[in-house]
């Protein structure tokens, strides 16, 4: 299955050498770096990762939109755009590469692959996702997302205004959702209308 490749690719896009002597590492770090800069085919690279992303939705639907990382226009949905423009960019820029989403982002952008705009709706999305996942994991015993919004403890709704810098917690779901629509938006963009050209 070739998809799966694609699927391989896009996890090594987060992978880096952490242990072993120096020679291991460079060995391991320069297979990682030829195999993410092998020249694709631009139109199946776009149609793989739509379709895995669908994959992932049927298997992983988020309940509620507390699941931060499989809501549509979540923490999946921007991996996937950091990755996929990598992937679609690191044989002309083997440095567009970086593990850190972050890190991706920025460089797509000072390539000209990413818009300032759109670049900053990814970052700010990701930092806000990110802080809602590390507070729910650190203060629920349970899984949040089949939590609705009046389900989270009072005290917890609070803490989540102030984690992500706003006055309350109902700006917090307002910027939420405001924040899944606009990655969306630019999943559409990249991804998911190129793919849908290419599939007919």
């Amino acid at each position: 299955d070739k998809q799966a490749w694609t699927w391989e690719h896009m996890a090594l896009t987060r992978a880096r050498a952490i242990a072993g002597e120096n020679a291991l590492a460079r060995r391991v770090e320069e297979i990682i770096r030829r195999t993410l800069t092998a020249p694709r085919d631009p139109d199946k690279l776009v149609r793989d990762v739509a379709d895995m992303r669908a994959r992932i939705e049927r298997e992983h639907h988020a309940a509620s939109s507390w699941d931060v990382k499989y809501l549509r226009g979540g923490l999946v949905d921007v991996d996937f755009i950091s990755q996929f423009l990598q992937l679609r960019h690191a044989t002309k820029a083997p440095d567009v590469l970086s593990p850190p989403t972050r890190v991706a982002i920025a460089r797509l952008l000072d390539h000209g692959w990413l818009s300032a705009a759109d670049a900053d709706t990814l970052q700010a999305a990701h930092k806000l996702w990110q802080s809602i996942q590390g507070m729910l994991r650190l203060t629920l015993d349970r899984d949040p997302s089949s939590s609705d919004h009046s389900d989270l403890p009072k005290a917890l709704r609070q803490a989540l205004a102030r984690a992500t810098g706003e006055p309350d917690f109902d700006r917090l779901v307002l910027r939420m959702t405001d924040t899944a629509q606009a990655v969306m938006a630019i999943y559409e963009r990249i991804i998911g209308n190129p793919a849908r050209e290419r599939h007919e």
